[in-house]
């Protein structure tokens, strides 16, 4: 099963970093070098910028919720049970509560910390947003259903006012 989910990151990857079906990695149009469609999209990814009632996304289509930083630091104030992963490469600092950092690129090691519960609340963010765009995309292609995408990234946490560690 392990290395079957290897093999299929490795794909997936490859797919997701070639520009519009020519399979060549890399000439993408942000600055993480991937390809269009995996940034910030003005809303295809799914939620309406965050909830307050907790609803993890674990229930029916896998799709990608976007979370603000305030709702994310309500979470994190009231102990919501969450992965919060820090997908930013080269590592520039975290926010406060964050469990692990993964480079968004290591389709392995973020799919070996989330396990195989697929409708487990995970929260992936970076500097900015297009790298944690990316992660998520990946986790929910993969049928992933609780993944949550802090979209302004630590820029955007710190414009609302709070810190990094």
């Amino acid at each position: 099963m392990t290395r079957r989910l290897a093999c299929l990151a490795t794909l997936t990857l490859v797919v997701a970093c070639s520009p519009e079906g020519t399979g060549e990695p890399g000439a993408g149009d942000d600055d993480t070098g991937l390809a269009s469609g995996g940034g910030d999209d003005g809303g295809a990814s799914g939620d309406d910028g965050g909830s307050e009632d907790g609803d993890d996304g674990g229930e029916g289509e896998a799709e990608v919720h976007d979370l603000d930083a305030d709702t994310l630091a309500s979470w994190l104030d009231a102990g919501e049970e969450l992965l919060l992963i820090n997908v930013h490469t080269p590592y520039a600092g975290e926010i406060p509560g964050t469990d692990v950092h993964i480079a968004y690129t290591d389709t392995v090691g973020l799919t070996t910390e989330i396990g195989g519960d697929l409708d487990r609340k995970v929260v992936v963010y970076c500097k900015s947003g297009p790298m944690s765009a990316s992660a998520a995309r990946y986790l929910v292609d993969l049928e992933y259903r609780g993944i949550w995408d802090l979209t302004e990234g630590m820029n955007g946490w710190e414009a609302a006012g709070h810190s990094l560690d």
